[in-house]
C-alpha cells in the first residue's frame, strides 16, 4: 500500500501487473523471479523523487508518482513483461512503458 498524489488507477494497475508478472515468472522464468525476491533483502529503492517527506509513521508509505512508476516499469522490464504504451503519440521522457524508454 502506498500514497501518492495522482497515482490513480493506472498506478494501481501497474502494481497489480507487477505482482501477476512475478507470480508468472516463478514458473516461467525462475531466475528473474529469484532476482526479484533478492531485492527485498536489500535496501529499498528511493521513490521519494527528491521530496523530503517528514519522518512520521503516517508518511512512511508516501512516494513520488513519477519515481514510483519508473521503479514499477523497471521491475516489469526485469521480469520481461513491461507494458507497451497504448498511446498513439510517443511520451517524451516517459519511463512507464518499454517502448517509451
Amino acid at each position: 500500500m502506498l500514497e501518492s498524489s495522482g497515482i490513480g488507477w493506472q498506478g494501481r494497475y501497474a502494481q497489480a501487473e507487477l505482482l501477476a508478472s512475478y507470480l508468472k515468472a516463478r514458473t516461467a522464468n525462475p531466475e528473474a523471479a529469484a532476482a526479484f525476491e533478492a531485492k527485498f533483502a536489500g535496501p529499498r529503492p528511493d521513490v521519494t523523487g527528491g521530496y523530503n517527506y517528514l519522518a512520521l509513521e503516517r508518511m512512511s508509505y508516501y512516494v513520488n508518482k513519477h519515481a514510483y512508476v519508473s521503479v514499477l516499469a523497471e521491475e516489469l522490464q526485469a521480469l520481461n513483461v513491461a507494458p507497451k504504451c497504448r498511446s498513439e503519440r510517443k511520451h517524451d521522457g516517459c519511463r512507464q512503458h518499454t517502448d517509451c524508454l
